[in-house]
């Protein structure tokens, strides 16, 4: 049972926000996939928390670009985490099996490819881009990565 009569209080002042370190992983909604790449990204990468843009098949909607409504959604979603979260790793993954993108792996290959070039293009050069493939075995493997200018 709750108590209606909930008083807060802080018993120091409010301190300022800590700084964390964010990533972002652009991936499927596949919940397959969800478990691997995090557990590929918090053993890889230096980062305390991953914002997750998900959508079926994002591969396809950041190369094809013809479902406006998906991909304004999308980089909205990746625009806060970079933007807002500080985030300065984007990984992008792609995997066997996808029914949002049901093409083969060289092609996802290819996608991962020009999809990290575009979004390069609209988040910049400071971040560090890696795309990702799940595999069959659902194993993450590391296909590409275009490191951060200075």
């Amino acid at each position: 049972m709750f108590s209606q009569n909930l008083i807060f209080t802080l018993s120091e002042p409010e301190k300022k926000r800590p700084i964390m370190k964010f990533g972002t992983a652009v991936n499927c909604i596949d919940g397959r996939v969800q478990y691997p790449v995090l557990d590929y990204l918090n053993r890889n990468f230096d980062l305390e928390f991953f914002d997750s843009p998900n959508e079926a098949g994002p591969l396809h909607i950041l190369t094809d670009r013809s479902d406006q409504c998906r991909l304004i959604s999308l980089k909205e979603q990746i625009r806060v985490s970079v933007e807002e979260h500080g985030s300065r790793l984007i990984a992008l993954v792609g995997h066997h099996d996808c029914a949002g993108n049901p093409v083969k792996r060289e092609i996802q290959e290819k996608q991962i490819i020009d999809a990290l070039a575009y979004l390069r293009r609209a988040f910049g050069k400071h971040i560090l881009y890696v795309g990702l493939y799940v595999n069959e075995q659902w194993k993450v493997e590391e296909y590409t990565r275009i490191e951060p200018e200075t």
